[in-house]
């Protein structure tokens, strides 16, 4: 039986990654591979509008890497990065997964095309039909940009109290 490697391309962020984050190798039970992406900065993936072209280069070498290194499937550390999921994917053999949103097609055939489906997300006024593969309703709550969490990740501050995120 073959393990579990996973592999994650992490946004070029420095923020405390607690017990439960991706981010975090000890949220996990086997071998986890993080590549960061140089310049791939919170304000410059969190957008609503496509990712430069120099930087969707970027991820798409980062995850052959990831797959060269031995991931056995491929994750990022942010949804926003979700828009690039097929492209990643006809670029590497192993499976990958850029957000939950992929999730929704799923979670749209078990509940209806009629059913109203919640996203949580980091900030919901970027988060766009561009990012999301479904067309049903959702009900799409975010951080709020004076939320400690907001802070700490938009400003890549290094230092996180668990409390108040």
């Amino acid at each position: 039986m073959s393990r579990t490697v996973l592999g994650v391309l992490m946004l070029d962020t420095s923020f405390p990654r607690p017990v439960g984050d991706i981010g975090n190798p000890a949220s996990f039970d086997h071998p986890v591979i993080y590549r960061k992406l140089p310049d791939a900065i919170v304000s410059r993936v969190v957008t609503n509008s496509a990712l430069p072209d120099d930087l969707v280069e970027l991820i798409i070498a980062e995850a052959k890497a990831l797959q060269s290194e031995g991931a056995t499937i491929i994750t990022t550390s942010c949804g926003f990065l979700s828009p690039l999921q097929q492209q990643i994917q006809t670029t590497v053999s192993v499976p990958v997964i850029t957000s939950a949103l992929w999730m929704l097609p799923v979670l749209r055939a078990q509940v209806g095309q009629e059913a109203t489906i919640g996203i949580v997300t980091f900030d919901a006024s970027r988060l766009s039909p561009h990012h999301v593969p479904d067309t049903g309703p959702l009900a799409v709550e975010g951080l709020q940009p004076d939320d400690h969490l907001y802070q700490v990740i938009s400003r890549d501050l290094p230092d996180l109290d668990i409390k108040a995120a």
